[in-house]
């Protein structure tokens, strides 16, 4: 039975694989409406040196005709404040940028506010040529310059302008992209150059993951963008600059609360939308169980344990949780930025997690074995469930309510993590219920394993492994460790 189950497995590691890879190309939105309808609304927010200084809301405010071209007009509000790193100015502009429903440039109106100066600048496509002028000391100085018809625009910071520019193009693995961009503000025509480098499953920022192409732009800036099949431009790393952009997610150091952006909210019908990914992991944790107590899937008292464990998680959620984010704040995040070694600063929070989560996940158990009293035989039964309910929760907690796709890199990772507790959860019963002398040793086993799987996402932030290439090492550690659960258990 149990080799059968391990070939269920293995043909589930390969089929959400293969699945996996479906997802290294996306297609070219049908038009802007389509991938922006009117009301859509996006912000980035701008991260240097442990602060936030800027933030860019950008509204699809209306549809708009310019030069007898049906389009739409982005309303955009962008504020950077230099003097938080360092700097000496404050930027406020308010546009409205004008483009085809193929992303086309049609046209600008913007006003730009540097300290006490307010500047105006008016541009607006006539045939090949965009025409306008901008204000100098209150002066109009009009402008024209030839741009072709269909060329997108794009000036910096306008990050929402760069994700039109690669919404509405095909993207896949392995691409160079060369094409040509009007720069509104400069008044320039510049070279856009880049490459698809992958696909992979990235931290965009602390604890938030997602399932993102890398792509690198060698010009008209260096940049690292992490774009989704989706298409949200969900981070932009400006090499030469030390400056992140992110979107929807907004680190809050150093920000006053008016600037913070916040976490994308709870919805009933993202809850609804999400629901298949919740069923799938509660599934792989009854398949996980079935290692362990195959029988006992038809008897309600480990399931029990399996609430219990869920209920214990909810304790990470004030103990684990923001120990790690102070441990990140107060000391990763510094150390690292003056030169530490990341494979050593990632040690501390991996093990904090790991030894959290085992003493919580031995906690349920204790508690479950303490008041139903089973046999010594049925003690890793019980404690398999009580890690199923922790695993699920926990995965639970990851997932969230954003809609995501549920054939990903993301899958693997988090049901592997759930046969992980279900195997802990063995382990830990075996030795409350059996020979507590065992009970340490088992404990340290199992922290270490934990901190381990939480240290992998190292590897992939150095660089020295893809996001795919760490979820399969997690995949072969989690069954490599559920395989000496079983042997262990059967022997006993």
């Amino acid at each position: 039975m149990n080799r059968i189950l391990l070939t269920c497995l293995a043909v589930f590691l390969l089929a959400s694989a293969v699945a996996a890879e479906t997802d290294r190309s996306v297609e070219a939105a049908r038009s802007v409406q389509a991938y922006r309808p009117v009301g859509d609304r996006r912000v980035w927010s701008f991260f240097s040196r442990d602060s936030t200084f800027g933030r860019l809301v950008s509204t699809v405010s209306r549809t708009a005709s310019q030069d007898g071209r049906p389009g739409l007009v982005l309303t955009e509000e962008l504020t950077i404040d230099y003097t938080m790193i360092g700097g000496e100015q404050v930027i406020r502009q308010s546009r409205e940028h004008y483009v085809d429903l193929t992303g086309g440039y049609l046209g600008d109106r913007m006003t730009l506010i540097t300290g006490e100066q307010s500047e105006d600048f008016r541009l607006s496509r006539q045939g090949g040529r965009v025409n306008g002028y901008f204000t100098r000391a209150g002066r109009e100085v009009p402008q024209s310059l030839e741009v072709d018809t269909g060329m997108s625009g794009w000036d910096n910071n306008y990050v929402d302008q760069l994700e039109l520019i690669l919404a509405m193009r095909d993207l896949r693995v392995g691409q160079r992209i060369s094409d040509s961009v009007f720069q509104p503000q400069a008044l320039v025509k510049t070279r856009l150059t880049g490459t698809v480098d992958r696909f992979f499953y990235q931290e965009i920022y602390r604890n938030r993951f997602d399932s993102v192409f890398l792509i690198r732009l060698s010009e008209p800036v260096r940049a690292e963008l992490s774009f989704t099949a989706d298409r949200r431009l969900v981070k932009v790393n400006l090499l030469d600059q030390d400056i992140r952009i992110y979107q929807d997610e907004a680190p809050r150091t150093s920000v006053p609360e008016r600037e913070a952006v916040p976490s994308p909210r709870f919805t009933v019908l993202g809850l609804v939308v999400m629901l298949p990914h919740y069923v799938t992991y509660l599934l792989i944790s009854l398949v996980s169980l079935l290692f362990f107590a195959r029988r006992d899937l038809r008897r309600g008292e480990p399931y029990l344990g399996y609430s219990v464990g869920a209920l214990l998680f909810l304790a990470a959620l004030v103990t684990q949780i923001p120990l790690q984010k102070m441990m990140i704040a107060g000391w990763f995040v510094p150390s690292v930025s003056s030169g530490g070694s990341l494979y050593l600063r990632g040690i501390p929070p991996s093990l904090a997690a790991g030894l959290i989560q085992e003493l919580l996940k031995l906690a349920a158990v204790w508690l479950v074995i303490s008041w139903r009293k089973p046999t010594s035989g049925r003690c890793a039964v019980i404690g398999a469930f009580c890690g199923a309910g922790f695993g699920v929760a926990n995965v639970w907690y990851h997932v969230g309510w954003h809609l995501a796709p549920l054939f990903t890199f993301a899958l693997l990772e988090r049901s592997f993590l759930v046969l992980y507790h279900v195997a802990s959860g063995a382990l830990l019963g075996n030795a409350v219920g059996g020979d507590r002398g065992r009970l340490p040793a088992t404990l340290t086993i199992l922290v270490l394993v934990n901190s381990v799987l939480r240290y992998l996402p190292v590897f992939v932030q150095e660089g020295t492994v893809s996001g795919a290439g760490m979820t399969f090492v997690f995949a072969f550690l989690s069954v490599g460790f559920l395989l000496f659960a079983v042997i262990r258990l059967g022997r006993q």
